[in-house]
């Protein structure tokens, strides 16, 4: 059973992820305008990161990465950061946790609107505000799954990943309801 259990299992998540893939797919299209394309949809030129503020996300990746040039990300809005939410658990996780403290110092915290930025800043130093501009949808706010909102909101978050490994770093990207 040892290889021919393996192959099996193998197959069966292969299959199981392309159904998952498809189904995804399927959503995701029900959920765009019929008068409007998946591709014009996603890369729609209404919505962009402004990365004018790139200089300050560049000083904070100097600062915050380990030797391999490795920070630690993690998003929110104002649900995440208000007083006694995920994002004060998650702090706390880091001093009670085994041996773990010290990532603190790698962890970045993207801020998607300026109450969680300005909440950030009160429990942690190295918080980001991630300015987006949009004209059709406020993405700062929670977002249904696969709305309009949700989608830009995820291509927003996957430019500045990309951003990231541009300016030459990696990054380990995290929840703040991972603990």
């Amino acid at each position: 059973m040892g290889c021919e259990g393996s192959f099996r299992a193998a197959s069966v998540g292969l299959l199981v992820g392309m159904a998952a893939a498809a189904i995804f797919i399927i959503m995701f299209n029900a959920a765009v305008d019929s008068e409007q394309s998946l591709g014009k949809f996603l890369f729609n030129s209404t919505t962009y990161l402004n990365l004018k503020h790139d200089e300050d996300l560049q000083h904070l990746l100097e600062r915050l990465a380990n030797g391999d040039k490795t920070v630690i990300l993690t998003m929110v809005n104002w649900a995440w950061v208000a007083p006694n939410s995920l994002l004060d658990l998650f702090i706390e996780s880091f001093h009670n946790g085994e041996e773990i403290n010290h990532l603190l110092k790698h962890l970045l915290i993207i801020a998607l609107d300026t109450r969680a930025f300005d909440r950030c800043k009160l429990l942690h130093l190295h918080c980001y505000l991630l300015k987006v501009e949009s004209s059709n949808s406020n993405i700062t706010s929670a977002q249904q799954f696969l709305s309009k909102g949700y989608v830009k909101l995820l291509w927003n978050r996957v430019k500045l990943q990309g951003r990231i490994l541009e300016l030459g770093y990696n990054f380990i990207l995290t929840d703040v309801d991972v603990l």
